[in-house]
């Protein structure tokens, strides 16, 4: 395994507004529908009752590609879960974003903190991952569903890059979908998840980061305890970058898999939001690239 990242400022700055503006799509009114899917104007961005970080963070989107408009070639809303797919033909990759649900305090709901045991295709038992995830992931079809769009656009573009995203609820998601879509197709794989929750247990975290064509880039607040939840005998998986205010965000040298988070540094629901998320990553300075 490598030990450096093959990511870029810019290109983490895209995904986590990226992720913001599939939230907001909810509003159908920033949507037009075309025949292929489905175009943001970013004069309907201003429209939006949503705060003004939210507002810059989609206005991002427009300056990175020096563009007018977004395109979106496929969205999903299946399960009270957005999942959008965006492929930028200039870069060569393609983007399939979660926005996740509104309410995290899911999360502590005991009828969806329970483990799952796994075996689909995978060779190794007792690999457990968060019941209530693994069922919004695969109700009604979603994950075969994404799957599909993501396979046409292969064929149609050989060679494209696979980047997922999400926040918070939307990270574990991207996180899980990630590892079976690893088991799907052969191409790597990169996931950046935004103040994700724990998705699985200890022996399922070390299959995931034993893949070869799984990457997990792990954003994480200080102080965000979003980042501890579910707690007992969960364990985080991939690569974790640190963000606090006015640091440096270190994108080339790899830390290692322990999970090393702690009650007694992470206590704040506030420090999970996705305006957070943004305004530290763009905050650091001496950011290597």
């Amino acid at each position: 395994m490598n030990n450096s990242y093959k990511i870029s400022f810019s290109l983490v700055n895209e995904l986590i507004s990226q992720t913001c503006l599939i939230y907001n799509c909810k509003k159908k009114t920033i949507l037009k529908e075309q025949q292929c899917g489905f175009v943001v104007n970013i004069l309907n961005i201003e429209s939006l009752k949503i705060s003004n970080t939210q507002k810059i963070m989609i206005g991002d989107l427009f300056k990175l590609n020096h563009v007018e408009n977004i395109f979106i070639n496929k969205l999903f809303n299946i399960n009270n879960i957005q999942v959008a797919i965006i492929f930028n033909n200039q870069q060569g990759y393609i983007n399939i974003i979660f926005s996740g649900q509104d309410d995290f305090l899911d999360l502590l709901n005991p009828l969806h903190i329970f483990k799952k045991q796994i075996g689909n295709n995978i060779d190794v038992k007792n690999i457990k991952v968060h019941g209530g995830f693994y069922d919004l992931l695969f109700k009604n079809n979603l994950y075969s569903d994404v799957l599909n769009e993501i396979i046409k656009l292969q064929d149609l573009h050989p060679g494209c890059r696979i980047n997922i995203a999400g926040h918070c609820i939307g990270g574990a998601l991207a996180t899980l979908f990630g590892f079976f879509l690893s088991y799907s197709i052969r191409s790597n794989i990169n996931i950046f998840s935004f103040g994700s929750p724990r998705v699985g247990n200890k022996k399922w975290a070390n299959i995931f980061n034993s893949k070869n064509n799984l990457i997990h880039y792990r954003f994480v607040n200080q102080n965000d305890i979003i980042n501890l939840f579910p707690h007992f005998y969960y364990h985080h998986c991939g690569d974790m970058l640190f963000i606090k205010k006015n640091c440096c965000i270190d994108f080339i040298n790899k830390k290692d898999y322990e999970d090393t988070s702690s009650i007694m540094n992470n206590h704040s629901i506030k420090q999970n939001k996705i305006e957070k998320y943004y305004e530290k990553i763009n905050s650091c300075y001496n950011i290597k690239i």
